[in-house]
């Protein structure tokens, strides 16, 4: 059974866009869908990995994300509630 990956990026906003990435093994297809992901911006944006098995064209989506920039801060543990801005003058 012979697979292609593709990585498919949809993105809303101000600036909208939509994209795919064609790869013909896994490992290359999940670095891209991170990748993808690294680069999400302040538009809401769909990332899916996809497996599509040529012969019979059955497609399995592997793996997705939704979002914007602000969800990935709160999935590295950021909080944006005070822009680690600290208060007063030096030696304080």
């Amino acid at each position: 059974m012979a697979s292609i990956y593709i990585v498919n990026v949809s993105v809303g906003g101000y600036y909208i866009g939509q994209y795919s990435y064609y790869h013909r093994s896994e490992g290359e297809a999940v670095d891209s869908f991170e990748e993808c992901k690294a680069s999400v911006g302040e538009g809401p944006t769909i990332i899916e990995l996809v497996r599509l098995d040529t012969e019979t064209l059955d497609a399995t989506t592997i793996t997705g994300w939704e979002g914007t920039i602000d969800d990935l801060d709160e999935e590295d543990g950021y909080d944006d509630e005070d822009d680690g801005i600290v208060e007063g003058a030096p030696g304080e």
